[in-house]
C-alpha cells in the first residue's frame, strides 16, 4: 500500500469496517484478501468528500453490533456501480451464505415514496397525457433506475396498468465520477498483484470494458429498441413474456406493460418439480433460444439476468425484464464457441488454438498451450468438453491473463456467471449442457434433410456446425471413443 492508503486506512473511521470485511473474503480465496482491501481504499479515496462523508454516515448510522456484511450492503447501495457489482455476484457460491442473503437484498428494495424530482418529471408527463395516473410511491428500485407503477385511466391498449423506469436523481453524475475510477483500478490492481504476489489476471481490460458498457444502463432509447428485438425473438415462446412498451416512451422515461409475479427464487421450496422447470426454462430462453437462433446474424443475450430481472408470473410463466444491457455475439463466434467444444472432443489442440484465437488476442502462446493441454487432460475423467467445461477453460485464460477477449465476449461470460448462479438456487443440478445439448441437437436435426443439398456443401448451418465439423467428427469417432472409454 502507498503511504497515503495506510493514513486513509488510519485516520478514517472507516478503516475499522475495512479491515472486518476482509473476512467476508473466502478462505479459498484468502490471499486476495489484502487485493481486496486495495481495491476499495483506491475507489473509496477517489470519491467526492461529501460523497465519502454521506457514505460514513450512513455506516455510523449502523448499530454498533452489525455484522460485515450488513455494512457492506450499505456502501453498494450508495454507489451505482457497487450496486450493480453485488447484484452481479450476489448468487455465486463460491461467497459465504450470508454475504450472499445480503447482496440478494441489492436485487429488489423496498417501496419508498418517490423523490420530488421524479415527481417532478412525472407531473409534466401527465400533462401531455391526462389518462396516466402514477403512484407516488416506487414498485422497486435498481442500481441506476427506478419502476414506478402507473394506471391508465382508459384502459389504453386494454391495458389498465403499466410502469415507468426512469432515471435515479443524480445517477448520471455519480456514474460519471465512479466509472473513470474503475477504469484506473485496472491498472492499480495489476500492479499491486506483483507487490502480493498474486498470479496475473487482465483487470485492467476487464474493468475498463465493464466500465464502459454500463453506460448503456442509463440509455432508454437503445433499452427500448432491445424490448423490441427481445419481443420478435420470444415471439415463437409462450411460455415467456417480454414487457410490452407503451407509446408514452421518451429518451428518459420507458414505459411498458406491468408484469404481476414473484423473483423465480422466491418460488416455494415445497415444489422442486416447479423450481426444476423454471431453472430449464430460464436456460433455455436465455441461453439456448438466443445461441441457437436461424433468422439474426447477432445472437441477442441479456446481460444482466440477475434475479430480480426474472419473474414467475402469476400464470406461470417467465417474464424478463430489464434489457438496458445486452450481449450482442456475432453468428461467427457462436461457430467458433461450437467448434472449440468439438475440438476438445476430439482432443485437437491445434484447433482449439485457432478457435481461441479467433476469438480474442493471444497474449502468451507458449502458456496458452500449457493450459489448453490441463483442461483436455480432464476429458475423460469425469468431464466431458460442453458449456461448463468451455466457461471455465475462458475463465482460467483470462486468470492468467493469456487471452484478451472482446467487450462483448467478457459480457456474455459476465451474464453466464450470474444466470449460473440463479439457476443453482432453483435446482442443485443447474441443467446447462443438457438444455444447450437437446436444444442443438433439435436445431440440427431439423435441418439435416437439406443440408446436403447446399450449394457449398463445408457452408455452416443454422446450428453454427458446418459439413466440414461433421465430417470431422465422424472420422475422430472411433479413435474419440476409444480414448474415452480407456
Amino acid at each position: 500500500m502507498t503511504t497515503n492508503d495506510s493514513q486513509f486506512l488510519t485516520d478514517n473511521p472507516l478503516g475499522d469496517w475495512i479491515s472486518g470485511l476482509l473476512g467476508l473474503v473466502p478462505d479459498d480465496y484468502a490471499a486476495y484478501r489484502p487485493l481486496v482491501r486495495d481495491a476499495l481504499l483506491f475507489f473509496l479515496e477517489r470519491l467526492p468528500a461529501d460523497h465519502l462523508e454521506t457514505i460514513l454516515a450512513e455506516q455510523l448510522k449502523l448499530p454498533i453490533a452489525a455484522t460485515p456484511a450488513h455494512r457492506l450492503h450499505a456502501l453498494f447501495l450508495a454507489c451505482p456501480t457497487l450496486h450493480k457489482l453485488g447484484q452481479v455476484v450476489a448468487r455465486d457460491r463460491r461467497l459465504t451464505p450470508a454475504l450472499r442473503l445480503q447482496l440478494q437484498r441489492l436485487e429488489s428494495r423496498r417501496p419508498e415514496p418517490l423523490p420530488t424530482e421524479l415527481r417532478t418529471q412525472l407531473a409534466r408527463l401527465r400533462q401531455r397525457h391526462p389518462q396516466l395516473q402514477p403512484a407516488r410511491v416506487a414498485l422497486a428500485e435498481g442500481s441506476v433506475a427506478i419502476v414506478v407503477p402507473f394506471e391508465l385511466a382508459d384502459e389504453h391498449a386494454g391495458i389498465p396498468h403499466g410502469v415507468f423506469k426512469l432515471l435515479r436523481p443524480g445517477v448520471i453524475e455519480q456514474l460519471d465520477i465512479e466509472l473513470p475510477i474503475w477504469s484506473d483500478l485496472g491498472e492499480y490492481l495489476a500492479q499491486r498483484c506483483l507487490v502480493h504476489e498474486l498470479p496475473e489476471f487482465d483487470y485492467r481490460n476487464t474493468l475498463e470494458t465493464v466500465a464502459r458498457l454500463l453506460r448503456h444502463e442509463v440509455d432508454f432509447l437503445g433499452e427500448q429498441a432491445h424490448l423490441q428485438a427481445a419481443a420478435e425473438l420470444y415471439r415463437s415462446m409462450p411460455e415467456v413474456r417480454i414487457p410490452r412498451l407503451l407509446p408514452f416512451c421518451t429518451a428518459d422515461v420507458t414505459a411498458m406493460e406491468r408484469i404481476n409475479g414473484c423473483k423465480v427464487t422466491d418460488l416455494g421450496d415445497e415444489s422442486p418439480p416447479l423450481r426444476q422447470r423454471f431453472g430449464t426454462r430460464i436456460l433455455r430462453a436465455l441461453v439456448a433460444t438466443p445461441f441457437w437462433q436461424r433468422s439474426r446474424d447477432t445472437a441477442l443475450f441479456h446481460a444482466d439476468p440477475h434475479a430480480g430481472n426474472l419473474l414467475a408470473t402469476d400464470d406461470g410463466r417467465l417474464a424478463i425484464l430489464d434489457w438496458a444491457l445486452v450481449a450482442k455475439l456475432p453468428k461467427r463466434s457462436c461457430e467458433e464457441l461450437i467448434g472449440i467444444v468439438l475440438a476438445a472432443l476430439r482432443r485437437d489442440r491445434a484447433a482449439l488454438c485457432m478457435g481461441i484465437e479467433r476469438l480474442g488476442h493471444i497474449l502468451d502462446p507458449d502458456r496458452l498451450a500449457e493450459c489448453i493441454d490441463a483442461h483436455l487432460s480432464n476429458i475423460g475423467r469425469g468431464a466431458l468438453p460442453g458449456f461448463r467445461w468451455l466457461l471455465a477453460l475462458f475463465d482460467a485464460l483470462a486468470a492468467r491473463s493469456l487471452v484478451r477477449f472482446d467487450g462483448q465476449l467478457l459480457l456474455f461470460r459476465k451474464a453466464m456467471l450470474t444466470l449460473d448462479g440463479v439457476v443453482a438456487d432453483l435446482t442443485d443440478t443447474p441443467p446447462f449442457d443438457s438444455v444447450l445439448i437437446s436444444s442443438g441437437l433439435s436445431e440440427l436435426l431439423t435441418t439435416l434433410p437439406w443440408r446436403w443439398c447446399m450449394p457449398d456443401p463445408w457452408r455452416t448451418g443454422p446450428a453454427h456446425l458446418a459439413n466440414a465439423d461433421l465430417f470431422k467428427l465422424w472420422l475422430s469417432a472411433p479413435a474419440t471413443c476409444l480414448r474415452l472409454w480407456r
